[in-house]
């Protein structure tokens, strides 16, 4: 669905390939960096437990190409306090 998004609202190849791949990375045809990205981001919200997307499988690392990627993620992790400050002075500034 997140790649159909994305090819409507015309979106660049290379973020709705990175989109359709998020759950495995490793998989993808051109652009394996930026699925990665996405994918460690997916995992680090999970982990910290920011939303809810209805995935209840452990949130880990497991795919073999983002774990190249994955050397600070628990550094990530543990600025979550800072990342919910950051979002609520965001929202906080926004007119309504």
């Amino acid at each position: 669905v997140g790649q159909e998004v994305a090819k409507i609202w015309r979106l660049p190849h290379e973020i709705s390939e990175s989109i359709f791949n998020h759950h495995t990375p490793s998989r993808a045809q051109r652009h394996k960096y930026l699925s990665s990205l996405v994918y460690l981001a997916d995992v680090a919200v999970r982990q910290m437990g920011i939303g809810d997307s209805g995935d209840c499988s452990p949130a880990e690392v497991t795919d073999p190409y983002a774990e190249k990627l994955a050397a600070d993620l628990e550094g990530v992790i543990a600025r979550k306090e800072e990342y919910e400050e950051q979002v609520s002075a965001i929202v906080s500034s926004t007119p309504e």
